[in-house]
């Protein structure tokens, strides 16, 4: 025999004699030692501390403003106009990196170039007509731009 295997002979007779009681006690039903239960209560202790310390550093109040996520658009204050925006502000708006902001920059400098009175951006399409911008990103700027408005016919004066 083994020395891992139990001989029956080890025990006292009436250890095997008796019968398993008929109601198991509480902490058994779940199969819930007291250990257990003590180290479920630690932990949910520990959880809610957690929780706690959150809430606290980070309260959230109904109501209250929902926050930007996203820095670049937090820093935009005001709607902008590319026909007199620096690159500093182009390149924060959404979807424009340094290489599109030199393409806005470089179609309004070759726009004025040849049509000196004129502004370059007007409206949403002209914004179109920069290369590698299209609708997608045209929309997602449409928020952060500014297009002056055009004359009104009444204030034109005409020449007689």
């Amino acid at each position: 025999m083994s020395p891992h295997q139990d001989d029956p002979g080890d025990f006292p007779a009436d250890a095997t004699s008796q019968q398993p009681s008929a109601a198991p006690a509480a902490s058994d039903e779940w199969g819930w030692t007291h250990r257990h239960q003590i180290g479920l209560a630690m932990l949910t202790f520990c959880l809610l501390v957690f929780l706690a310390v959150q809430l606290w550093r980070h309260p959230v109040r109904l109501g209250s403003p929902v926050k930007q996520s996203h820095m670049r658009h937090a820093v935009l204050q005001n709607r902008i106009d590319l026909n007199t925006a620096t690159w500093a502000s182009i390149v924060r708006l959404p979807g424009v990196g340094s290489g599109r902001a030199d393409r806005i920059l470089a179609y309004r400098t070759r726009q004025l170039k040849l049509h000196p009175d004129v502004l370059v951006f007007r409206n949403i399409q002209d914004v179109r007509k920069v290369p590698g911008i299209g609708r997608k990103i045209s929309l997602e700027l449409l928020p952060f731009l500014r297009f002056p408005k055009p004359p009104t016919v009444g204030t034109a004066h005409t020449a007689q």
